[in-house]
């Protein structure tokens, strides 16, 4: 489903979230108030190297989701279609990502 207001021109012109890279667990990465993820794509055929995906942050800031993170993002996206979409109470979250020995990591923070 696209979202009306989030067109890929405007994906597009957004940067590319940087999240950033630490040694362990101990280190904070990159932490956002997320309102919302998406994918912005042909409405018949999904697939996550050629959609666009994006975070909206509370305070209406848009970031590309890097490749590294589609598959978790979808992820979550379905997580929350599953359990009722806005009214899953997953959003706005607040998220962390990041790069653990050149590995990313997605998690939800309270």
């Amino acid at each position: 489903m696209r979202p009306k207001d989030i067109t890929p021109t405007i994906v597009m012109n957004s940067p590319f979230l940087n999240p950033k890279k630490i040694k362990n667990k101990n280190e904070t990465g990159t932490v956002l108030l997320v309102k919302r993820i998406g994918f912005l794509g042909p409405a018949t055929i999904f697939t996550l190297e050629n959609d666009l995906g994006f975070i909206q942050t509370t305070d209406d800031k848009i970031y590309q989701i890097p490749q590294d993170f589609k598959r978790q993002c979808y992820d979550i996206i379905t997580l929350s279609l599953t359990g009722g979409g806005k009214e899953s109470g997953m959003f706005p979250s607040k998220m962390e990502f990041g790069y653990i020995n050149k590995k990313p990591y997605l998690e939800f923070l309270n």
